[in-house]
């Protein structure tokens, strides 16, 4: 399937996906590897409305399956397009996957994002979220990061107030 070809199946599942819910999409999609590269061309690439959301979506239900154990040039151009994306559907999708599969792939620039993530008011409660749980993990390897992060929360103590937020300070303050 070529990424127009995808665009179009994405298209009228948008129009029909009551009749073909979630589940049974990723579910499809899981038993059609012939797919997975335009899904992930689609998920890296700017586009307008719905083609990177979905794509980006779908990639992120499809982890296990679609990029660990493959070439590290997916997940570096997961990265690439997470560092550019300012949509936030796109850019919480796309830290979901980074989550599952960890990157070495300019770690400097995204431990940089990802600690103005989690002190942004601007930024999605999902967004704070994935990215408090990724600091977590440069957190194994660079524990001096614990002392930017608390000074983040002390400084904004109101962007932690969310139940989201309140459960990862709770696995930040055990130690995860």
């Amino acid at each position: 399937m070529t990424p127009m070809e995808l665009r179009h199946f994405l298209l009228n599942w948008n129009k029909n996906r009551l009749d073909k819910l979630a589940p049974a999409m990723i579910s499809e999609f899981k038993n059609a590897p012939e797919r997975w590269n335009a899904l992930h061309e689609i998920a890296i690439t700017k586009a307008e409305y719905p083609f990177q959301e979905y794509a980006s979506w779908l990639c992120g239900h499809l982890t296990d399956e679609f990029y660990l154990n493959q070439n590290s040039k997916r997940m570096a151009q997961v990265v690439d397009a997470w560092l550019i994306t300012e949509n936030q559907s796109i850019r919480r999708n796309l830290l979901k996957i980074m989550l599952a599969v960890p990157s070495q792939h300019r770690s400097g620039e995204v431990l940089d994002r990802l600690l103005h993530n989690i002190s942004s008011p601007n930024e999605a409660i999902a967004v704070r979220s994935y990215s408090f749980h990724m600091l977590m993990n440069f957190l194994k390897e660079h524990p001096d990061l614990r002392y930017e992060i608390d000074t983040i929360i002390d400084s904004f103590p109101e962007l932690f107030k969310v139940p989201a937020m309140q459960s990862c300070l709770k696995r930040y303050r055990k130690g995860f």
